[in-house]
């Protein structure tokens, strides 16, 4: 079992005579508790099966959160969106793995429930400077999104310095 308190504070100003004034300042912060659990049984000394639950947060990035907008093609412009959330999952897993002489298996099939998904979103919007029509693109939180997955890997050594591996990974996203 373990957790944590984490807390995030971003903040910004300009004298930028660009923005519109109440966007000029701008303070986002949040407290977020991150648990997670773990429960595993070995089988054999060989064979491991364990079931775990984590939150984890996945805080929005600079090109995301910046508000200055990017004009350097008069068409496409983009600008961040300082008001963001972060994307918060929880996570469900059960996994496998083996042990056989040189040879390793590792399976596991999840279930992530995903709130606040930051996706980006194009609208039509004006130039600032000279009010022509353009694509804005900003980043909001839009929904859910829940996925289940599996995860395969495997590794063997058929002769003492070679070691072959191979991973599969396949996920839905709804």
């Amino acid at each position: 079992l373990g957790g944590r308190m984490e807390y995030t504070n971003i903040s910004g100003s300009s004298t930028s005579t660009i923005l519109v004034p109440l966007d000029r300042n701008f303070d986002n912060h949040y407290y977020t508790f991150v648990p997670s659990a773990t429960i595993s049984r070995t089988f054999k000394k060989s064979q491991t099966v364990k079931i775990s639950y984590n939150k984890r947060i996945s805080r929005p990035s600079l090109f995301y959160l910046n508000p200055f907008r990017n004009s350097s093609d008069p068409i496409n412009q983009s600008e961040g969106n300082p008001k963001l959330s972060p994307e918060i999952s929880n996570n469900i897993e059960l996994g496998y793995s083996t042990f056989i002489k040189t040879t390793v298996i590792n399976a596991s099939l999840f279930y992530r429930h995903t709130k606040n998904v930051i996706e980006s979103l194009v609208a039509p919007g004006l130039d600032l400077t000279t009010q022509d029509t353009i694509n804005l693109q900003t980043f909001k939180n839009i929904g859910t999104n829940n996925s289940f997955g599996m995860s395969l890997f495997g590794s063997v050594s058929p002769v003492k310095k070679l070691t072959l591996r191979s991973n599969l990974n396949v996920s839905t996203y709804n």
